[in-house]
């Protein structure tokens, strides 16, 4: 029950939190990303102690609180070795003697300086470096990161970033390939936390990642990646595919094939675990889930996707994401609604005559949406179903065809 009362306070917390990031972008600092990175860590920990039935206790919170401390202290470590790195080179009072307003001055003259120092902290004295491997779930909890000592691309450029503004360096992010890697900016230079702090011109930045002027992420364009690593990494531990050059697709037409069971390049299908007595292939899914674990995994990509949603504006990628976890998770009305929104936008843009087209396409519905778009037409006497299972499957079959429906139209729209 306390765990149930963290989250209960911790998801208000993170929904004001992402909505404020998404209404005022410009307006929000840096601190706000570190927030958010702390929000989600503490809130994936609870969602694992609720799953196991453990004592949540404190121990999640005491982690938070640790982590933040450390932060400060790296900080103020930093801050030290440069302050006498300054008086080693020029002969400079940068001492702890000195105001805030003369320590900002002395890192503006001296920025490689204090660079120097923050690699020291992290990279020689604590020992932070790379995750193990992609599957490793500890690599995308900020506040574990923090623990272990080793993490993502993106969690540790967030964490040297976090401790360069605590030693009076604020840098800014870069998010690079969707998220899964990242690096800081200052001025013409990059920072790559992933590479021990190693300094690199920007345009060197622009040849390795192909892109054309490498400029500093939003704080929601950030934020966005810091939620999409926590969806991908539950939905990973699903799938079974955690290397992200070939993550199973979430969004657009190649998620919706996805659900749809027509995505080319996984040769496998199964149904997910049902109620007990379902038929075997009665309800078409896509993988196997097959236990609490799973679920809960699950759970976690929608609300995950629901927090993208918020963040990324109601695009449609983002309610393509979240009406495939939606359907994936058996929540069919959820899932229809989001679906509808989008084929009725798509719609509009795209005028009736290609709509009707798509109609066409798909074949007539038959009765309370029910279509025979891979499951069978529903005959309650024939197949004996009670009120709920009936209603289960003609949800299931409206969501499968609202799907196909926004697939051909956005198909459509992207020809036009």
């Amino acid at each position: 029950p306390r765990a149930i009362d963290y989250r209960t306070v911790l998801d208000l917390q993170l929904t004001n939190t992402i909505t404020r990031i998404r209404d005022a972008d410009e307006d929000v600092g840096r601190a706000t990303v570190l927030s958010l990175a702390m929000a989600l860590s503490l809130e994936a920990e609870i969602a694992s102690s609720v799953a196991s039935n453990n004592n949540f206790g404190t121990s999640a919170v005491s982690r938070a609180t640790w982590t933040l401390s450390s932060i400060k202290g790296m900080g103020e470590q930093a801050r030290r070795l440069f302050a006498a790195a300054v008086k080693a080179q020029e002969g400079d009072d940068g001492g702890s003697h000195t105001t805030q307003e003369e320590h900002e001055e002395l890192v503006e003259r001296h920025p490689t300086l204090m660079l120097e120092s923050i690699n020291e902290v992290l990279f020689q004295y604590q020992g932070y470096g790379k995750m193990r491997a992609w599957s490793d779930v500890h690599a995308f909890s900020f506040a574990r990161v923090v623990e272990t000592g080793s993490g993502s691309p993106l969690h540790v450029a967030i964490l040297y970033q976090a401790v360069a503004e605590e030693a009076g360096l604020p840098l800014d992010c870069i998010v690079l390939e969707d998220g899964n890697y990242a690096v800081l900016s200052l001025g013409q230079w990059a920072i790559d936390p992933y590479s021990s702090g190693m300094l690199m011109a920007t345009e060197e930045i622009a040849e390795l990642f192909d892109i054309e002027d490498p400029k500093p992420s939003s704080v929601r364009d950030v934020s966005i990646a810091l939620v999409k690593m926590q969806l991908y990494v539950d939905w990973a531990a699903i799938t079974g595919v955690f290397e992200p050059a070939f993550r199973l697709p979430l969004e657009g037409e190649e998620g919706l094939d996805l659900a749809l069971g027509l995505y080319d390049d996984v040769s496998f299908s199964y149904e997910m675990s049902g109620s007990e007595g379902e038929e075997e292939g009665e309800v078409s899914q896509f993988f196997v889930v097959r236990d609490d674990r799973g679920q809960q995994y699950l759970a976690n990509c929608v609300r995950a996707a629901e927090k993208l949603r918020i963040l990324e504006r109601d695009s449609s990628d983002s309610r393509i994401r979240l009406g495939v976890l939606l359907y994936f998770n058996k929540r069919y009305q959820d899932a229809a609604e989001v679906l509808d929104s989008l084929v009725n936008e798509i719609g509009n843009e795209i005028g009736s005559e290609v709509e009707n087209e798509v109609e066409n396409e798909i074949g007539s519905e038959v009765e309370n949406g029910a279509t025979a778009l891979g499951v069978e037409d529903v005959d309650r006497d024939e197949a004996g179903d009670d009120d709920d299972t009936l209603t289960e499957r003609i949800l299931n079959s409206k969501c499968r065809t609202l799907a196909n429906k926004c697939r051909l139209l956005s198909s459509s729209y992207s020809s036009m």
